[in-house]
């Protein structure tokens, strides 16, 4: 079997890596997960469909809320620089 390209970057070690262990541990992706089990468990397992879409539209909405706390915070990080 022939091998496919190969990569320069090593995602073992650096930046890769951290932000990859990082994403795993963020609460607002846990949160979103929860979510998401939570929707399907009652969509799904109780029969209620309209409850369990209402709870399948907070992941979006936890995740937009986290980015803009996330972009807000870098942004006040670069006021202070400047």
């Amino acid at each position: 079997m022939a091998e496919g390209p190969q990569s320069d970057v090593d995602v073992d070690r650096g930046p890769v890596k951290s932000a990859a262990s990082d994403a795993g541990s963020d609460p607002a992706i846990l949160a979103a997960g929860a979510s998401v089990a939570l929707a399907l468990y009652v969509y799904y397992v109780q029969g209620d469909k309209q409850q369990g879409i209402f709870v399948g539209h907070w992941a979006p909405t936890i995740l937009a809320f986290a980015s803009y706390l996330r972009q807000k915070g870098i942004d006040e990080q670069l006021d202070r620089a400047t």
